[in-house]
């Protein structure tokens, strides 16, 4: 089976340096984008991601249009939502437009490597 490949699109360097170095050790090719904006270029470049980490609370455009701009361009690929705001209401929307899972900041690196697993293993 060919490497999986992650895109995070985060604007926080830290969690990214940590959530990529995480996920590398778990044997994925990682990709990052500090914007919304450089993750959907990333996107249009790369066309073999086989899943999306997606940070709300970013500048110039948000998670959520982000993620409404994948669904649109490419329905079926999964997508972590990430936020740091723990609004019910945040969350219920990013499953609506299309999203498969939601993880609430501050997140325990190994649970997210569990659920990062499980999405790509379809369990």
């Amino acid at each position: 089976m060919a490497e999986q490949k992650v895109l995070i699109i985060d604007d926080e360097p830290g969690l990214c340096w940590a959530l990529e170095k995480s996920l590398r050790e778990e044997g994925y090719d990682v990709l990052k984008a500090a914007s919304g904006f450089a993750g959907l270029e990333l996107l249009s470049a790369q066309k073999d991601v086989s899943l999306v980490l997606l940070d709300y609370k970013m500048p110039g455009m948000d998670g959520l249009e982000v993620l409404d701009k994948i669904m649109a361009q490419w329905p079926g690929l999964p997508v972590l939502f990430m936020t740091g705001h723990s609004a019910i209401s945040t969350a219920a929307a990013a499953i609506k437009i299309g999203a498969v899972a939601y993880v609430t900041k501050p997140f325990h690196l190994a649970d997210l490597k569990e659920t990062v697993r499980g999405i790509l293993q379809g369990t």
